[in-house]
Order: C-alpha cells, then structure tokens, then sequence
C-alpha cells in the first residue's frame, strides 16, 4: 500500500439542512507522518473530524483508511479499524490516578469477560498488568509524564493534563491518531512542548496523525504537510513553507491564532 492511501478523503461534502459544512473536500494523509488541517473558527475543520470518525453523515465523497471504506462503517467499527481520536474538551477523571485515567484507554480492547473484569482474576488480572507495563515502558516516557503517574488528576497543570489524554488515546495502539485541537487553551511552552511530543511519537513508533487547529506557529512547527480549510472548502494545500507564502492563506488566514 502506497502512502498517499493510507486515509484518503476524496470529495467530501457534509450538509445540515440547505447549509454546506464542508464543500469537495478533499485530503491524503500519508503513514507516518504530521498532517495538519488549519483554518479560522468555523471553517470546518471539527466537521471533518466528525466525518471521518463517523459522528456525522457524509453527503457525497468517499474516505478511505488502509482500504477500507469508512464511509459505510459507523464509528465503533473504525476505531477497531486502528483510529483512535483526542477531543478539544478535556474527558479525564479527577479522582483518579494518572495511571488508571490512561488504563481506561486499554478497556475497550480487553479480551476478558466482564464477569472476570469484576472479580479481577485470572485473564482479566493478566491484561491489567500487560496494561501497565506497556503504560510504564513506553507512554510515561514518551509523554514527559512518569512523575505524574500515581497522582491524581485533580490540580494537575492543564499541559499535563492534555499529555494525560494523549497517553490515553496512545495505549490504544492506534494506525492513525486524530488530534481534535491539541494546542487549544495552552500558554506558549505548553504549545512548544506539545508539538515536539507529538512529533516523538510519530518519529518513534508507528504512528501517523492527523490533527486540526488554529494555532498557525505550533502546527508548522511539527507537520509534514498541511491543508487549509476556509468556509468549508479547501483554499490551500502543501509544505509548511508552501502554504505560509500561499496568497489565499495570506488573505484569508495568515497571521490569525
């Protein structure tokens, strides 16, 4: 398989009621590698998100992820598939450990029964330690975060806990992570110390992301390629460098955050 088709969207319309979220929009992600969509409040990058996820219909195009047509799949059929996703709003529990806040992310693919789960013996007491060697040797790490890991989430620093919330989304084991706005609420060094984690775990593991934001000095920072939404539609595609000289970024977005 090429990398130009590891997730292809081609075409992509989505419509509620006479309004045009997203107009032919199209997108290659190549494996292991930072693609990034930007564009202002509005432009549609969250409803490409959802289209491809699977929590919005698409109207017309096709999206396709390692040959497989998501479009007709519904969403917890295409995060089996290899997709898992962040969202912009923080979903952590307070009065949990980091640990078991990441450990969550292992439970939907935990093979033991839910009897066995309860009693905690067993096949079930054997995934949870396999859990937490592979959260101790590899996501603490990676993310910055192995000081944080019997604490509980409550007053933690929010650049901490977005790092939490990737680590969750990382145990998963996913093809392809979605980056529902990773920068969103973060002061300048959070921004800065978030892109390079994200380019760790694409350099280092199998990893490819796709990710959304608005925040233009964190995304070209970090990315290997970059597509511009306005409006709905695609105005510009490219290197980071191709799409800061482009005129219609320039005009329509530029210098924005």
């Amino acid at each position: 398989m090429q990398q130009s088709t590891f997730l292809r969207v081609e075409g992509v319309s989505v419509r509620f009621g006479g309004i045009n979220a997203l107009t032919d929009v199209s997108l290659n992600v190549p494996k292991n590698r930072v693609t990034s969509v930007i564009g202002p409040n509005g432009a549609g990058k969250t409803t490409l998100f959802n289209a491809i996820s699977g929590f919005y219909p698409v109207a017309s195009g096709t999206i396709e992820f390692m040959n497989n047509d998501l479009v007709s799949k519904p969403a917890s059929a295409r995060a089996h598939l290899g997709i898992s996703r962040t969202f912009q709003n923080l979903a952590l529990f307070p009065g949990m450990s980091v640990l078991e806040n990441i450990k969550l992310g292992v439970h939907p693919h935990l093979k033991a029964g839910l009897f066995a789960g309860l009693v905690y013996f067993g096949k079930a007491r054997r995934e949870e330690i396999e859990a937490t060697r592979q959260i101790d040797e590899s996501v603490l790490d990676m993310l910055d975060i192995r000081e944080y890991r019997d604490k509980a989430v409550s007053g933690l620093p929010y650049g901490v806990l977005k790092r939490i919330e990737l680590a969750r989304a990382l145990v998963m084991k996913p093809s392809l992570l979605l980056l529902d706005e990773p920068f969103a609420g973060m002061n300048h060094t959070d921004k800065s110390q978030m892109a390079v984690h994200i380019r760790r775990i694409i350099d280092n593991t199998d990893v490819t992301a796709l990710l959304i934001d608005h925040h233009m000095d964190s995304v070209m920072a970090m990315s290997d390629q970059i597509t511009v939404l306005n409006f709905g539609k695609v105005i510009a595609a490219g290197t980071p460098d191709e799409v800061r000289r482009d005129k219609a970024v320039i005009d329509a977005y530029l210098g924005q955050d």
